[in-house]
């Protein structure tokens, strides 16, 4: 079965399960993390427009699975998402990526994506597991 998403290694072998990170009570975190978005066999679209315009892109973002649990997107985490580790610096943030219209498969076409992490300090540090990498809706195509 063809299988499209974010792994841990650029030949596409190891499926990403989960990002960690350790934060300081009372300085906060940062981390930067290196993924690759990509199929070995598979090729995606972006969803068409509903109404005919032009395609919809793929994007990558990171969703907030509960909010209010003190480990918020916008007040105490911000991210930054870009293809190379320079571009964190001029990211904007908490704002999708793009990755364009269409996506080849194989591993020369996998997408090398970068995510920086900033976390406020907490008052009650912990191992959160409500942030979850997605992407908005695309069509997978056989290889």
């Amino acid at each position: 079965m063809a299988y499209f998403g974010f792994f841990a290694d650029p030949q596409l072998t190891t499926p990403l399960t989960s990002l960690s990170m350790v934060v300081n009570a009372q300085t906060g975190g940062t981390k930067d993390f290196v993924l690759y978005f990509g199929s070995p066999d598979s090729t995606v679209k972006a969803v068409p427009d509903p109404q005919g315009n032009n395609p919809n892109e793929i994007q990558v973002y990171l969703r907030d699975l509960i909010t209010g649990n003190g480990h918020d997107i916008g007040t105490e985490v911000i991210y930054r998402l870009a293809t190379t580790q320079a571009g964190l610096d001029t990211a904007t943030d908490n704002t999708p990526l793009s990755l364009g219209t269409q996506v080849l498969g194989g591993t020369a076409n996998a997408i090398e994506i970068w995510l920086r992490l900033i976390e406020n300090p907490q008052p009650n540090p912990g191992n959160f597991t409500d942030l979850e990498l997605t992407t908005t809706d695309y069509i997978v195509q056989g290889v």
